[in-house]
């Protein structure tokens, strides 16, 4: 029976009773537990306080429950027989022998006490224990030896330093959440256990990767959160874990920063110099913030592409790092450096940076920002530029427009704040005033300094090239397009834009403007620019530019009106033949200073100009090509460089550039040659690949012969059974000189009866067979072990767990390792085979060179001979 009972200890409780608990009533304290009944198992007494400590309780009591009471020190007078004991809720400060009597107690609960050290004189027959929520912070390495059936530790939120040492249950459950363990050792005692480490400052190091390793292959769970577990996973060459651990100390150590692997953080380290990059990426973020760096050398941090953040900020750099990582960065500090302006490079590393979305400049020496640099970050949400020393003359303008456009669209898209609003420093009339009003204040002065225009008639965008920027052009492409103020017909209007540096990318938003004459010259265009030409063009100079092409006919069709285009000064080298019609549509055409070839590729433009030749001599024609037809000369190849293309490079092209006559047969030849050499790359890859599916199916054939030897073998009873054979010899090809005059030796001079595969494999059988008839069939097994055998399928891993296996079985009568060439075992055994046969005593073969000296061949053999069974004692047994 089991009850509740308010009015204890005033009523009395009736004698039946097994389970009572005492609630929250007792508000004026318990002084002592009086007239309980003896039947009474469990007693569960909380948040009600007991001034005597003293409680005598009866000897059937199994379970004590005494939950948030006020308990300073464990009580005394605890009966014998309790099996499960919780205290948890109180002030126990010590536990000083009070449980130590409790020889039944499996379960002992003392959850959220005031413990400060390890209660060491504990029952051990406890399987459970709970101590969390306390302050231990050492445990002694003999703590938990006499704890024989210790299955659940319990020891989260302590403040622990070190790993529990000597628990002697494997397959426990340890929980050490939330303490300060940094370093892990002697945890080998683990095997199928459960180990709660997270929330623990783990340093990385080659302790930590030990004990990772470990657990993986013996624990049953192990968790672990934070960087380290799944970084040093991964990382399976001891290359890499010495690499790392040199990173670990070049930067925690030499630099004092702090190193996780994936985070490096150097913040006020009084840096002069930036640390070496990791050979490990980084993959959170990259804190160099308060120390004097004055630069960092381009592209330093480049191989850390998975980088998100990167401080620099209250540093002396002059500008901003080149070479930074783009694919993932989303946070760049520079706040509080000396840079003085955003470099064209900066600008064009900026468009790679497709996530970033906050740059900070603020405080530093920036007196001018050209807004064209921000133009691919399209996902930028903070920007910082305040409190830089801005210059407000008009170049700033354009930068105003964009400040102004950008707080517009955050507004739209309800940002808290896009960009912390930058104010003039220069000239005095508009200090401390923000930039974004300047828009405001003069809205054509500063697009004078670029385009002079008279409304719908003359555009005059001409400038200094350096003084033009980019986000300008787009102003001015923006103004002139086909959606702009001068997109209305204009027979006499003209369009200048001369001297400027614009390139191709710069026309892409002006189409089918209307002007009459469009002067491009003097500019960085590689392409002609025919979009952007509309009805009434007629003149159009493209002169010293970087065309490398006359326009295709078919671009031209829709713009009858063109009569003059002047590609004078350009880099036109060859005429393509769809290009030539081109000199027939448009009346005017110039080509005069550019590199024109007079190679072979040349022979559309010479067999045109062969055929008009009597024409524009002829002055009584109409036809006119513009005024460089005439003086058109070769500048290539050296022969015929100066001459006239019109007149006696003419006359010489055709003994220069014959006309070649195709021939197929060399092409025959060219293709079956190339057939012939792919089918043989193709047979050889081909039987490559056979040859290794062979030796894969060879090893897999191997290891399950072994398999079903070893299943053989343990239904074998070694005392009775008889071999057929005295042994099985196994060994690789290249010693079979050796084996053989070993197995003659023992045959005929010895009467052994010897088995080896070349020779007693039937033929037919698989190899599986052959290995469980032969070797199955053998008393001893004698490996001639070489660096050959080594590496042969017959010495894999599953092979000599097998041969070990049987060899412990026959109780180490199996195994006669043979070391040949004379090395020492150790030196000459490696990998899986020393692990196996280290414990087995090998015999050293004779070199080659004395192995006909027949003292000691004769020794050596009496070596292997006594390793065999006595010659009466393997009589074959069908």
């Amino acid at each position: 029976m089991s009850i509740s009972w308010p009015n204890f200890p005033k009523a009395k409780i009736p004698a039946t009773i097994g389970r009572l608990q005492l609630p929250r009533y007792c508000r004026n304290g318990l002084h002592s537990f009086r007239n309980l009944p003896r039947t009474l198992t469990t007693l569960w007494l909380h948040d009600c306080a007991l001034t005597n400590q003293n409680l005598n309780l009866s000897e059937t009591l199994s379970t004590l429950l005494l939950v948030r009471i006020g308990l300073a020190r464990v009580p005394t007078g605890l009966p014998a027989s309790l099996r499960v004991v919780i205290f948890g809720g109180n002030n126990i400060t010590t536990v000083d022998g009070e449980l130590e009597h409790l020889v039944k107690l499996w379960n002992l609960d003392m959850e959220k006490n005031q413990l400060t050290k390890w209660p060491d004189r504990l029952p051990s027959c406890l399987v459970q224990l709970n101590l969390r929520y306390n302050f231990i912070a050492f445990l002694p390495s003999e703590a938990f030896v006499k704890f024989k059936n210790l299955t659940l530790l319990t020891l989260d939120h302590n403040r622990l330093l070190n790993y529990p040492l000597n628990l002697p249950v494997p397959d426990a459950i340890i929980l050490l959440r939330y303490n300060r363990i940094r370093t892990i050792r002697n945890y080998r005692y683990c095997n199928k256990c459960t180990v709660d480490v997270q929330d623990n400052p783990l340093v990385c190091n080659e302790d930590l990767f030990q004990f990772i390793t470990w657990m993986t292959q013996h624990a049953h769970k192990l968790y672990m959160n934070g960087w380290c577990r799944p970084y040093l996973s991964s990382v399976t060459s001891s290359e890499q874990r010495e690499e790392i651990f040199r990173f670990i100390d070049y930067y925690t150590v030499e630099l004092g920063c702090e190193y996780h692997v994936e985070s490096l953080i150097c913040n006020n380290r009084n840096l002069t110099t930036a640390p070496l990059p990791s050979p490990f990426s980084f993959q959170d973020i990259l804190d160099l913030g308060h120390n004097h760096l004055t630069e960092l050398p381009d592209s330093i941090y480049r191989n850390q592409t998975f980088l998100l953040k990167i401080a620099l900020d209250n540093n002396q750099l002059r500008e901003i790092p080149y070479g930074l990582p783009h694919e993932f960065l989303t946070t760049l500090w520079l706040r509080r450096n000396r840079i003085t302006h955003v470099t064209r490079r900066n600008g064009d590393e900026f468009v790679r940076m497709r996530k970033l979305h906050t740059l900070d400049l603020g405080e530093n020496l920036i007196k001018m920002v050209d807004p064209y640099d921000f133009r691919g970050l399209s996902n930028l949400r903070l920007l910082r530029v305040d409190s830089n020393p801005f210059d407000c003359q008009c170049k700033i303008f354009f930068f105003a427009m964009w400040i102004e456009e950008n707080l517009a669209e955050a507004q739209l898209l309800n940002y808290q704040e896009t960009i912390y609003l930058p104010s003039c420093a220069t000239p005095k009339e508009y200090q401390h005033r923000p930039i974004s009003t300047l828009v405001r204040i003069f809205p054509y002065v500063c697009m004078d300094g670029s385009c002079y225009y008279e409304p719908v008639t003359d555009v005059h965008c001409s400038y200094n090239p350096n003084a033009l920027s980019p986000y300008n052009k787009i102003a001015v492409s923006g103004m002139i397009g086909n959606e702009g103020i001068f997109a209305s017909p204009s027979v006499n209007g003209t369009l200048t834009i001369t001297n400027s540096n614009w390139t191709d990318s710069d026309l892409v938003n002006i189409t089918n403007i209307q002007f009459f004459n469009i002067d491009l010259s003097n500019n960085l265009l590689t392409e002609f620019p025919w979009r952007i030409f509309g009805e009434f063009t007629e003149v159009v100079d493209l002169s010293s530019n970087m065309i490398t092409n006359l326009p295709p006919t078919n671009s031209l069709v829709n713009f009858t009106r063109i009569r003059s285009i002047n590609f004078t000064n350009n880099l036109i080298k060859i005429i393509n033949p769809e290009s030539i019609q081109t000199l027939h549509v448009v009346p005017v055409v110039s080509l005069r200073g550019n590199p024109l070839s007079c190679s072979c590729e040349q022979r559309p433009l010479m067999t045109w100009l062969e055929s008009i030749r009597d024409r524009l001599l002829d002055n009584s024609t109409e036809m006119s090509y513009g005024s460089g037809i005439h003086d058109m000369t070769c500048e290539d190849p050296d022969m015929l460089k100066g001459k006239k293309m019109l007149d006696e490079a003419n006359v010489e092209f055709d003994q220069y550039c014959p006309i070649r006559v195709f021939n197929q047969t060399r092409l025959i030849i060219k293709i079956t040659t190339i057939a012939l050499v792919s089918i043989i790359i193709l047979s050889i890859f081909l039987n490559c690949y056979l040859a290794r599916k062979r030796k894969q199916r060879e090893s897999q054939n191997i290891i399950l012969g072994f398999k079903q030897l070893l299943s053989k073998e343990s239904e074998i009873d070694d005392v009775t059974v008889s071999y057929k054979y005295d042994a099985f010899v196994s060994y690789a090809n290249q010693e079979e000189d050796f084996v053989c005059s070993l197995i003659k030796e023992l045959e005929e001079k010895r009467q052994r009866k010897m088995s080896f595969h070349q020779r007693d494999f039937i033929a037919g059988l698989s190899i599986v067979d052959n290995i469980v008839e032969c070797i199955g069939n053998s008393s001893r097994v004698i490996l001639i072990i070489s660096d050959d055998f080594i590496r042969s399928s017959w010495c894999q891993y599953e092979v000599q767990v097998a041969l070990a296996t049987m060899h412990k079985r026959r109780r180490g009568k199996l195994l006669v390792p043979i070391l040949v060439q004379g090395k020492k075992k150790e030196g000459m055994v490696r990998g899986n085979t020393k692990t196996i046969l280290s414990e087995i005593a090998a015999i050293t073969a004779p070199a080659k060179h004395v192995r006909d000296d027949v003292t000691i061949w004769k020794n050596f053999c009496d070596q292997v001979d006594q390793n065999l069974p006595p010659t009466n004692a393997n009589n074959f047994v069908a």
